[in-house]
């Protein structure tokens, strides 16, 4: 409950009741102070209704054009090295090897744009794998894992209920727990 307002200005501070969640002498909204409830932008927390919203909380930089240069420059060559005997993807695989280890070397600046294109790509290829890696991974892994464990072993004791008539645990009178270490 709102007590006491010093002002209705946007750095107005409040005197509210020890409610839930309330502090005292916490700088409210015009629209808090004037009674109003405050406006939320809830668009980034809802987007799309998912689990993860994937809407960017911390910027992300991309990596040093020279960085990017070596890269394209290191997979060129192992492409020519794979190839070595095709000569139609050798020669310019240790071409394109060449021409980005020395652009990375001498001109980084010359790999601005492919690096920022790459880089976004990258961003674009995270957006689609991480989701379906992450189902494949569960469907393949941790459901058969589950579904082997509740075949295999019975921690809760559930199987044979009705020969017990009871899910009660007996224990011998002489076993004693030990309370300092429970686990």
């Amino acid at each position: 409950r709102l007590k006491r307002a010093t002002a209705l200005r946007s750095d107005a501070v409040v005197y509210l009741s020890h409610g839930a969640g309330s502090t005292i002498g916490a700088p409210l909204s015009n629209e808090a102070v004037a009674g109003r409830r405050p406006s939320f932008d809830w668009s980034p927390a809802m987007a799309g209704n998912f689990h993860e919203t994937y809407v960017a909380t911390d910027d992300v930089e991309p990596p040093k054009p020279r960085a990017t240069g070596i890269v394209f420059a290191v997979v060129a060559l192992i492409v020519a090295v794979l190839f070595r005997n095709t000569w139609a993807v050798f020669v310019p695989a240790l071409g394109l090897s060449a021409a980005f280890g020395l652009m990375a070397w001498l001109r980084p600046s010359l790999l601005g744009g492919l690096n920022r294109i790459w880089f976004q790509f990258s961003l674009l290829l995270h957006r689609i794998m991480s989701p379906v890696i992450m189902f494949l991974l569960f469907v393949l892994v941790i459901t058969p894992y589950g579904l082997l464990m509740q075949l295999v072993r019975d921690p809760l004791q559930r199987r044979g209920k009705g020969r017990r008539g009871s899910y009660w645990v007996a224990r011998d009178a002489d076993e004693r727990i030990d309370m300092t270490t429970q686990f």
